[in-house]
């Protein structure tokens, strides 16, 4: 049986990108409303990912802004706010990762993300997030695609984040391997030959190119941005992907409540993340069937 550990001390890395140079406070606001019921220490880092110039600053007790790192959008910014946080001894169980997306969905974030789901996160060293679905099976590089969390809001403990390394997954090599090094109207951004599964290519450039809501058309002079973003998005599937793959539980928030702090091996919860129910009684099966009615596809990123 394990020790029930809980979260004492709570990293928020919140992610902005002021539009126009305008800084947006209202999702700051609500944030700060939902962390404000957390029982425990909260340490908040905004990171502005449109910073022109490089900076750092204390503004109160437990609240930091510093310049972020906009080469892969948000995955590179947290990974700074990640650096900073090493570089200032802050201390931390497990991190909230959010990003100003978040504010179109701030509902849920207001209703699920609560302390229990932050003490699961350290009793289980897991990931937490909104459960997504990519509709087709893939891989990407050496790893099978799996259920991912929704980006825009995620928490994961120090231990499975500490054994993950670089937030930001893909390395140069991997970039070069995997994308073109020019834009080229023939080619869909991606390499024929790249360790990647087509479904997963197309999907991705679609996504891009007509859904996203910065979408671009695919020409010369949004090539930077589109490849930066299908950069992102594969580093948003590698993240679940990976920790899956390092034996770490992957748990859906709406889940906590049933398997958050059962004394399941970490295999036997990543069962119930790929979608294969474990439990056998007529309440955890009632309670299975419910969630898995709200199974979603690809939709945001």
């Amino acid at each position: 049986m394990k020790t029930k550990k809980t979260c004492k001390n709570l990293l928020v890395l919140y992610l902005r990108y002021p539009q126009y140079g305008k800084s947006d406070n209202k999702p700051l606001g609500i944030l700060k409303n939902i962390l404000s019921d957390f029982e425990c220490k909260v340490s908040l880092i905004s990171i502005d990912n449109a910073a022109a110039k490089s900076f750092s600053k204390k503004i109160s007790s437990g609240y930091y802004e510093i310049s972020g790192d906009n080469t892969f959008l948000e995955f590179s910014g947290w990974q700074r706010g990640l650096e900073f946080a090493m570089d200032s001894n802050i201390e931390y169980d497990t991190c909230f990762f959010v990003n100003d997306m978040f504010f179109h969905d701030h509902y849920i974030c207001k209703k699920n993300i609560k302390q229990s789901m932050l003490d699961c996160s350290v009793y289980q060293n897991a990931l937490i997030g909104k459960r997504m679905q990519i509709p087709l099976p893939g891989y990407i590089l050496e790893y099978t695609v799996v259920p991912y969390v929704r980006t825009n809001a995620f928490i994961l403990a120090k231990k499975p984040l500490d054994a993950l390394g670089p937030l930001v997954d893909l390395r140069q090599f991997d970039i070069e391997e995997l994308f073109i090094s020019q834009h080229d109207p023939s080619i869909n951004l991606f390499k024929e030959n790249a360790p990647l599964s087509d479904n997963i290519k197309n999907l991705i450039f679609s996504h891009i190119t007509t859904a996203w809501h910065r979408k671009r058309p695919y020409t010369l002079e949004n090539f930077r941005l589109l490849k930066s973003k299908a950069i992102s998005i594969l580093n948003a599937l590698l993240l679940s992907a990976k920790i899956y793959e390092l034996a770490f539980p992957v748990i859906d928030y709406e889940k906590v409540d049933i398997v958050g702090f059962d004394s399941l091996s970490p295999n036997e919860i990543n069962k119930i993340w790929i979608n294969n129910p474990l439990y056998k009684t007529k309440e955890h099966q009632l309670n299975i069937k419910r969630l898995y009615l709200h199974r979603e596809t690809i939709e945001h990123f």
